[in-house]
């Protein structure tokens, strides 16, 4: 393999580029998933209704606490959809 000091500066330029791209790419990505992760935890806040703003929060921190140990090896945003599942679910019975 050679060396990168030894690389000709147009596949510098490529894997610099490059280097850009994939950074950008999980920047979108990370900013998607805090504004899905805010809208969720917004729609269980709503969802719970009768407690304060604060009070739901801890609520669902709780929830996913619960959920983190029942189910291990989720991403955040499954635990806190299925904490809404659930709070629809328990309202139906």
């Amino acid at each position: 393999m050679i060396p990168i000091r030894d690389w000709p500066i147009e596949y510098l330029i490529l894997f610099a580029a490059g280097f850009v791209f994939v950074l950008a790419v999980l920047s979108i990505v990370s900013s998607h998933n805090k504004r899905s992760i805010n809208n969720l935890r917004r729609k269980y806040i709503v969802l719970h209704g009768g407690l304060s703003r604060t009070e739901a929060s801890k609520a669902l921190d709780r929830q996913i606490e619960l959920l983190q140990r029942k189910h291990p090896g989720q991403n955040y945003i499954w635990y806190i959809e299925k904490a809404i599942y659930d709070l629809n679910r328990d309202r139906r019975v």
